[in-house]
This record gives C-alpha cells, structure tokens and sequence, in this order.
C-alpha cells in the first residue's frame, strides 16, 4: 500500500484508509495520550485529505492548525468558538453551521469549552442531527469527553435527546460516509449501546473494569 492507501499513526502501525467511517473509542485514565494519538489519527485524515470535524469540550484541538515547533502554519482547520476562534459558536445556529460545513466542505473545531453543559448538549443533538442529513463525502467526526454527550444513564430531557442524536450518528453514520471517533476517561460511564459499536477499540492505561 502507499501512503494514500492507509493511515499511518506510527512507526510500525496503519490503518487502512476505510477506517475514516469506522468507529473507533479511545479509552485512557486523563493523561495516558489518548487525545495525542487521537489528534495523530485526525491529522492523517487531514493530509489524506478527509474533511474531519472535532466536537471539543476541554478547548485544546485548535492546536491541529499549528506546527509542531509553533513556529508555523499547521493544517487547514477553521475554530469556531473559544479563546482561538475564527468564527464564533451560536448556539441556535448548530444546524446551520453543520449545513454550511458540508456545502464548504471544510475540516473544523466547534470549541465548546466556554459554555454551559446544557448547552454544549444542545449544540452537539442540532449539529449531529443535521451532519447526518446532510453529509454525502466521507468526514470523520471526533468526540472529545464523549461520555458527556452520550451518558450511560441520561437524566432528564436534555441529556436523553443528545444520546439519540450521538447513538443515531454513531449506529448509522455509516451509510451517509460518517465515521467517528469518541474519546473518554470515563469508559464506565459512556453509554455501552454506543460503545459497543466500535470497529477499532484503543484502551491506554484503564485500571478500573
């Protein structure tokens, strides 16, 4: 295979370039790396040239558009929200900016870092929802902190109707070309409907069952 043909995330280990629509979970205590090598796997997406969107509720992937010396330019990623936003994040207009990403066909972070937990849930339902409508080219989609969005046990409205919409993209996403990718500290509580939907499973240092 060329380079073209698989994704490379280290010396000795590639993917193959199908799984930008697998499902793959990166479980990990904080600290382990599991965004590094997250981010690694999204920027070999990127140089390959698939569109990837990051859903980021801890404020930290802006950084995919930077080099790693800080130096220079790194890759062509639009932040939306934030303390390094090029765009703002409006809240009401989730769905409008995911149909405005499939027509620009760009890669992005929608930084929710700055907002409430009851919003970032709405934001993520409208934007997933209406990703899945809408998306034909295959773009793979990171969930960062991802037991958030998709609880083991949802309390209340809210937090059940952001399960669906992550269960939905994540059991389906497949037949639109949607791939994704969730990352988690808290595997026991990440709802194990959507877990067990993995194709590819990372499991850094866990101690807990």
């Amino acid at each position: 295979m060329t380079h073209l043909d698989q994704l490379k995330i280290s010396n000795d280990l590639s993917l193959p370039i199908e799984a930008a629509t697998w499902v793959i979970s990166y479980l990990a205590k904080r600290g382990a790396g599991k965004t590094y090598c997250a981010s690694d796997q999204a920027e070999e997406m990127l140089k390959a040239a698939i569109p990837i969107v990051v859903i980021d509720g801890m404020g930290i992937w802006w950084g995919l558009r930077v080099s790693a010396d800080g130096q220079h330019e790194g890759l062509p990623v639009v932040v939306f929200g934030g303390e390094h936003a090029d765009l703002p994040l409006i809240p009401e207009k989730a769905a409008e900016m995911a149909k405005a990403i499939v027509e620009s066909n760009i890669s992005c972070v929608l930084d929710l870092s700055g907002l409430s937990k009851r919003l970032s849930r709405k934001i993520v339902a409208d934007f997933l929802d209406e990703l899945y409508k809408l998306n034909r080219v295959v773009r793979h989609v990171y969930i960062e902190e991802s037991d958030m969005f998709a609880p083991q046990r949802p309390i209340g409205p809210e937090q059940e109707l952001c399960l669906s919409a992550v269960d939905n993209f994540v059991r389906r996403g497949g037949n639109h070309n949607l791939g994704c990718t969730l990352i988690t500290q808290r595997s026991a509580v990440l709802n194990k409907d959507i877990l067990t939907q993995s194709d590819c499973l990372v499991i850094l240092r866990t101690l807990a069952p």
